[in-house]
């Protein structure tokens, strides 16, 4: 068995979710192991037609090296790269969980919701503000995905410093996240903070029960009330297409040394398709760097390897 192959088998074994558990499957039957010995056989192939060109150009079997081709078949090798990089974090969301952060000024309903869609009391709700002073996580299944709801600090100016410590984690936390709730009674009328991250920010009107049809029209992307439990199931709704939109099967098997091994290989291929007239012995060792970086992996190539392939190729010796 691989090692990606046991990776997806450990995964199965702690999934939670179904959502978790097919991407597991997947990751078991080695899918991304294949991608690895694919992108390791391009640059196997690639590293055989150079050194052929540079130590075997005389033969009469090595046919005239296309550099345009080369560079081509390079390019294309460095886009998937590419993809998988951008695949890892969907992936990530998958294994680990969305971050929805519930947020905003104090008293606005953040700890009722989280108890309205936990279905149990998770935090401690009280009518004094400030109630909650740090963040409160809660794992949630929402139709086969993993969430983590953050219950956060009432975001205001205050002079306690015990307070001015949750607000601050509050902020950061909603810099971290995938997705923020920012919460709205209609008294403060708070504005959400510039979130340093790539949140995104949705404006929940909370306490619809106590305010008019017209007191929230075309202010919020949504209302709620958890007393009445109106607006929950649409709420939920939304929440599970944010999540199928942000968190993805593929990409679950790709892990944090995978993501540092493909960008050392592809820094070093990029390399080569910066220059077009770059020699070919800068060309040979920069495919070597990123064999290298594959051979971290799981793969096994060396310069016996390189040569078996050209020999297979071009029957050079014969």
């Amino acid at each position: 068995m691989s090692l990606e192959a046991a990776e997806g088998l450990a995964d199965l074994i702690d999934s939670e979710t179904e959502q978790q558990r097919r991407a597991s499957f997947r990751a078991a039957d080695n899918g991304f192991g294949r991608v690895l010995s694919s992108w390791g056989q391009q640059l196997l192939e690639a590293s055989a037609m150079v050194e052929a060109e540079l130590d075997f150009s005389d033969e009469g079997d090595v046919s005239d090296f296309d550099r345009s081709a080369f560079t081509k078949k390079l390019a294309e090798l460095a886009h998937e790269m590419m993809q998988a990089e951008r695949l890892e974090k969907y992936g990530r969301r998958l294994r680990d969980g969305l971050t929805i952060v519930l947020a905003g000024a104090p008293n606005v309903g953040k700890s009722s919701l989280m108890n309205a869609l936990a279905d149990r009391d998770h935090a401690i709700t009280s009518p004094i503000a400030g109630t909650t002073r740090d963040s409160i996580e809660l794992a949630l299944e929402l139709d086969g995905y993993l969430v983590v709801l953050v219950d956060t600090a009432g975001v205001r100016e205050t002079s306690d410093p015990i307070e001015r410590e949750g607000v601050r984690r509050a902020r950061m936390r909603m810099d971290q996240a995938d997705l923020v709730l920012w919460l709205d009674d209609g008294v403060t009328q708070a504005e959400p903070p510039h979130a340093a991250g790539s949140a995104v920010v949705w404006r929940v009107g909370t306490k619809a029960d106590l305010r008019s049809e017209s007191d929230v029209a075309d202010r919020y992307d949504l209302t709620i009330s958890t007393k009445k439990a109106t607006g929950l199931d649409e709420l939920r709704r939304r929440v599970s297409r944010f999540a199928n939109e942000m968190v993805s099967v593929e990409g679950f098997d790709i892990r944090r040394r995978h993501l540092i091994a493909i960008r050392q290989g592809r820094a070093a291929i990029e390399r080569v398709l910066m220059d077009d007239l770059i020699a070919l012995e800068l060309v040979a060792e920069e495919l070597r760097v990123a064999r290298r970086a594959l051979n971290a992996l799981s793969l096994a190539q060396d310069s016996e390897t390189v040569l078996d392939e050209i020999f297979g190729r071009f029957c050079v010796g014969k």
